[in-house]
């Protein structure tokens, strides 16, 4: 199943546990999944959903200021 297809899905399952307005969830997760920021793992015919996490990221460094 294609990632977008899944976002469909998950998009079905979220509004009802959050009473949310679909329009504005939809556009967010649409959003956040076209730009690489929520990623799809599909495997086994499991789905898992993982936000980019860009603090864990080895291009992000902070500066000790010890």
């Amino acid at each position: 199943m294609g990632g977008e297809r899944n976002l469909k899905l998950l998009i079905d399952r979220i509004i009802p546990a959050q009473n949310a307005d679909r329009d504005v969830l939809e556009s967010a997760l649409v959003q956040a999944f076209a730009n690489g920021n929520l990623k799809c793992h599909a495997k086994d015919g499991k789905v898992k959903w993982q936000w980019q996490d860009y603090l864990r990221s080895t291009h992000f460094k902070l500066k000790d200021t010890r």
